[in-house]
C-alpha cells in the first residue's frame, strides 16, 4: 500500500510515558515519526508488527481531537485525520486477512497429513515440560499470536507477560527444537514449520490433559460424562463434588481440555475462550449451589436425624489435634471415602488416609490458633510417597502463610483453609 502522511498530531510514548508533537508517515506496518518542537531533529521508526491484523480503536479526546489506538500504539489527531488513518488500516487489514487465510490453508494441509503419526511424538514432548504450563491463558494467547495464522488470534489484545519471560523463553526454545525435528522428518517449508508445530501441539494438549482428567479426576465424581445426559449435567456433577475444588485453576483447566475433546464449546481449538466460558458457568453454578444450601439451612429443610451430629467452625476451634484428626476422618467418611486415622506415632507426615474408586488421598490435619506454615506442606509431601498416595491435602481450621501457599503450588498439594472447611461443614453436616 502507498504511504499515508499525517502532520501535526500527537504520539504517546508508553516507554517514556510522555506525549510528543509529531509528523507521521504510516506505511503498512511501519510508522516513521518526526518529532517537532524539539531543539535537535529527532526521528523514530515504530514497527507495528508483521503478518498481523491490527486492532484499531478510537475514542474522543479534548478540543474535538480523536484518540486512535493501533494495537498498543497511541495517537491523537483531528477527526478528519483519524478517518484517513482508520480507512488506511481497515484496507491494510483486509489485505493481511486474505493473506493469512491462504497461509492457514497451507498449514492445514501439512497438519492434516501428519497429525496422526506425530501424536506420540507430541505427547512425549509435553511430558518433558513442567506440568500445567499451558493452564495459563496469557501464555496460550501469546503463542497463538506468534505462531498461528488463525483469525481468532487477532481478537485478543496484547497481554503483559513480563513476569513469564523465563517461561516463555523456555517454551519457545523447546518448541523450536520440536519444529526442527518435524521439519527434518517431514520436509516442512520453513515459513510454515512453526505454525504447523503449534497446531499439532494444541491438538495434542487437549488429548494429553484430557486423559489426565479422565484418569485422575473423573473417578472422584459421582458420574462419568457417559452417565450424564448432557455436558451441563456433567459440569453440575463436577460443581457438587466434595473431592475436587471446582474453582481452582488447575482443576478448571484440566476439565476444559477434557471437554474440548468432547466438542463442548463453540471453538474447541482455542483454550482461553473455552476456559473462560467454563469458568463463568462453574462460577454461576457454585453461587447457585451455595445460595440453595444457605436457603435450605435457614428454612430448616436440611432434616437431620436425632442421632446425627452437627458441627460449626467454632466447634472445630475447640478441638485438640487428636480430635481434629478424627473429625477430618469423619468428614471424608461422609464423602463416601473409606477413611482411617494413621498411628499417632510414626504417621510419616499424614494423619488420615482416605480411599475411593481406587484413588488414595493422604491428609495432613492441622488444628492451629495461628496460620499454617511450610512445615505442614513438607510433612504432607514426605508422607505422599511413604503411603503411595495419588493426592495430598492439608486441612486446617486457620489460614496458610503465603510461603506455604507457594510451596503447596510447586508440590501439587491441595489446601483446605478455614473458609473451605466451613463450606465442607455446611455441605456435609448442617
Amino acid at each position: 500500500m502507498e504511504q499515508l502522511r499525517i502532520n501535526d498530531i500527537f504520539y504517546y510514548d508508553s516507554d517514556e510515558e510522555e506525549s510528543h508533537f509529531i509528523d507521521a508517515v504510516f506505511w503498512n506496518n511501519i510508522v516513521d515519526i518526526n518529532f517537532k518542537m524539539e531543539r535537535i531533529t529527532r526521528r523514530k521508526q515504530i514497527d507495528l508488527g508483521e503478518n498481523k491484523v491490527f486492532n484499531i480503536r478510537t475514542d474522543n479526546s479534548f478540543d474535538d481531537k480523536i484518540h486512535v489506538t493501533i494495537d498498543n500504539f497511541y495517537f491523537t489527531m483531528s477527526e478528519s485525520d483519524s478517518i484517513k488513518v482508520i480507512k488506511y488500516y481497515e484496507d491494510y487489514n483486509k489485505i493481511i486477512a486474505e493473506e493469512l487465510v491462504i497461509k492457514e490453508n497451507e498449514v492445514d494441509k501439512v497438519y492434516n497429513a501428519i497429525v496422526e503419526e506425530t501424536q506420540d511424538m507430541c505427547i512425549n514432548f509435553l511430558s518433558m515440560l513442567p506440568d500445567a504450563i499451558f493452564f495459563n491463558e496469557d501464555i496460550h494467547i501469546f503463542f497463538n499470536k506468534v505462531y498461528s495464522f488463525e483469525k481468532i488470534s487477532i481478537e485478543y489484545g496484547d497481554t503483559n507477560l513480563s513476569e513469564y519471560k523465563e517461561v516463555i523463553d523456555y517454551i519457545n526454545n523447546q518448541l523450536t527444537q520440536l519444529a526442527l525435528v518435524l521439519q527434518k522428518d517431514y520436509d516442512i517449508d520453513s515459513e510454515y514449520v512453526l505454525p504447523v508445530t503449534w497446531k499439532l501441539l494444541k491438538n495434542t494438549i487437549k488429548i494429553y490433559y484430557g486423559v489426565k482428567w479422565s484418569n485422575e479426576y473423573e473417578p472422584l465424581l459421582e458420574k462419568s460424562i457417559n452417565d450424564c445426559e448432557s455436558v451441563e449435567e456433567y459440569i453440575d456433577t463436577y460443581c457438587r463434588s466434595h473431592d475436587i475444588e471446582p474453582l481452582i485453576i488447575q482443576n478448571l483447566a484440566l476439565l476444559t481440555y477434557y471437554l474440548m475433546n468432547y466438542q463442548s464449546f463453540d471453538n474447541n481449538d482455542f483454550f482461553p475462550l473455552c476456559f473462560r466460558t467454563l469458568a463463568e458457568i462453574v462460577s454461576n453454578k457454585m453461587k447457585n449451589i451455595k445460595f440453595a444450601n444457605f436457603e435450605n439451612s435457614i428454612k430448616g429443610n436440611n432434616v437431620k436425624s436425632n442421632t446425627e451430629v452437627s458441627y460449626t467452625i467454632n466447634d472445630i476451634d475447640l478441638m485438640d489435634g487428636n480430635e481434629f484428626e478424627h473429625f477430618v476422618c469423619t468428614l471424608f467418611t461422609k464423602m463416601n471415602y473409606r477413611a482411617e486415622v494413621t498411628k499417632k506415632t510414626g504417621d510419616q507426615g499424614l494423619d488420615v488416609i482416605a480411599e475411593k474408586n481406587g484413588k488414595k488421598i493422604g491428609v495432613q490435619a492441622k488444628c492451629y490458633s495461628n496460620a499454617v506454615g511450610n512445615s505442614a506442606i513438607q510433612e504432607a509431601v514426605a508422607g505422599k510417597n511413604y503411603y503411595n498416595c495419588d493426592k495430598i491435602i492439608v486441612v486446617t481450621n486457620n489460614l496458610f502463610t503465603n510461603s506455604a501457599i507457594e510451596l503447596a503450588k510447586v508440590n501439587n498439594v491441595v489446601l483446605w483453609d478455614r473458609n473451605i472447611l466451613k463450606e465442607k461443614i455446611s455441605e456435609i453436616f448442617n
